[in-house]
């Protein structure tokens, strides 16, 4: 599943995502803050700073049994482990 950060912060729309891929309320996902700094991730890939200079940042954690892949230009990938 493929998502953009363009309207929303980066880890809100993990949570959204992951929420909807596992069919579960994303109220109801274990804490995003257990994986990965949400703070951090946001600040990363502000809508400011998404595509500075051609940077190629792109940050890949696992989170309730799925790989998310964020990349700096605001997209992301979310693929299930199972």
């Amino acid at each position: 599943m493929e998502f953009s950060t363009a309207d929303r912060t980066v880890s809100d729309a993990i949570l959204t995502s992951v929420g909807q891929a596992s069919r579960t309320d994303p109220a109801e996902l274990p804490v995003l803050y257990d994986v990965v700094d949400p703070d951090a991730l946001d600040s990363i890939f502000s809508p400011g700073r998404t595509g500075d200079s051609g940077s190629a940042v792109r940050i890949t954690f696992e989170y309730s049994g799925y790989r998310v892949e964020v990349c700096v230009n605001g997209s992301a990938i979310v693929v299930s482990l199972r």
